[in-house]
This record gives C-alpha cells, structure tokens and sequence, in this order.
C-alpha cells in the first residue's frame, strides 16, 4: 500500500492528490456514493492528520537525501549508508500507521455496502496493476529496442534510490 510510491502531491498515499481515483488514504471515494455529510466528515477526518502527512513526508524526503548522501559520498562508509537506509525503514514504518488510521477513520463512516464496494474497487485496481493496466503503467505497442552497444571498459552503475 504504501511502500509503492507513497509520497504525492497529497501527501502520504495520496499518489494522485487528494479525491484522486484512489486518492484520499487509497479509497475510491468518489466511486461510493458518499452523501454530502459523509463527503464533509472525510474531508475533515483527512485534514486533521494534514499536519503529520506533511510532517512525514517531509521525514522521507531528508531520509532519502541523507541515503543518496551516504551512498554517493567519496569514501564507502557501510555503516552510513545502513543507517540511513534503516531511517527510511522507519518513516515508512510511521507513514503505514498513519495511513491505516485514516483510513479506519474514513471506514467508520461509511455504510457496509461502501465499505465492501470500496474494498472490491481496491481488488479490481490491484488485479489491474497486476495485469499491467493500472494507473502509470503503459504497455507498449511493440518491444523496446536493445541497448546501444558500450564501449569496452565502459562500466554503468545501477541507479539507487
């Protein structure tokens, strides 16, 4: 859930923004039939944990940053790259639980039926990730080309973080 991709223009989980298709805490709000009141009560529930999305997110991006630091820094230093890799671990850790509050939040106002209506949008979405049709994910009309030949001695290092 969270760990993909977590941090949006919304916040944690909030891929899309907020109201998104699977926007607010990952649910598919506006595919439930939310009346008024509920719309106002999860937009309330939302905004009240704004703080500490953004506390958090701001959290992720320094441990990222302290992570490439670590990992591009001119001297190899293992102990500082676990470090800051297990602070990563951590925010996420933080960003999971907050994300499941939220959403138990937002359950707690919805009727049985939304909530089993949201819980198999949420299958179908994943089904479709799964497939390959989900949200960002193109298929390509034919395969890519192959890579352009390297120069011999040419050394490429995997991308991180």
């Amino acid at each position: 859930m969270m760990g993909r991709g977590m941090m949006g223009p919304g916040g944690p989980g909030m891929r899309g923004g907020p109201g998104g298709p699977f926007g607010m805490a990952g649910l598919p709000l506006r595919e439930l039939d939310l009346t008024d009141a509920q719309r106002e009560q999860v937009r309330a529930a939302v905004e009240s944990h704004r703080d500490e999305q953004k506390a958090i997110g701001d959290r992720m991006r320094a441990a990222r940053e302290a992570l490439r630091d670590a990992i591009e820094a001119d001297t190899f230093n293992e102990d500082a790259i676990r470090a800051a890799a297990a602070q990563i671990g951590a925010v996420e850790v933080d960003a999971a639980v907050l994300q499941a509050k939220i959403r138990a939040e937002i359950f707690a106002l919805l009727t049985p039926e939304q909530v089993q209506k949201a819980k198999e949008l949420r299958s179908q979405m994943e089904n479709r990730m799964k497939d390959g049709r989900g949200r960002g994910m193109r298929q390509h009309p034919r395969p890519l080309p192959p890579p352009a030949p390297r120069a011999e001695g040419d050394i490429s290092l995997p991308e991180t973080v």
